[in-house]
């Protein structure tokens, strides 16, 4: 019935010429719960990202909602989510990003 997942990231580089450093950091957890055992899923998602800790004005967050239908397991099934993006990159825009996907195994 119900599923959690979540991952963190740290990064760093060196500049061999420059002597620079970049540290980069992000995260993401996600849950979901079968409302219809094996058959119906529902989804939460919310993701950060930080490419360089020392530059401010660069974070990008996701929040997302997801729903998925299984005719056949993972065989066949259909998914489709709603994504709100806040990348502060672009001067601090927000989208919305609609995606629907099928997936067939045979």
């Amino acid at each position: 019935g119900f599923s959690a997942q979540g991952e963190y990231l740290f990064g760093q580089a060196d500049g061999d010429t420059s002597d620079n450093t970049l540290r980069a950091q992000g995260f993401y957890a996600q849950a979901g719960y079968c409302i219809i055992p094996k058959t119906l899923e529902m989804a939460l998602r919310y993701s950060y990202v930080d490419p360089n800790r020392s530059k401010t004005a660069d974070l990008t967050t996701d929040i997302q909602a997801a729903i998925s239908y299984y005719f056949n397991m993972q065989n066949l099934k259909l998914q489709g989510d709603v994504t709100r993006n806040h990348d502060q990159t672009k001067g601090g825009t927000d989208d919305m990003i609609y995606r629907v996907q099928a997936q067939v195994i045979f």
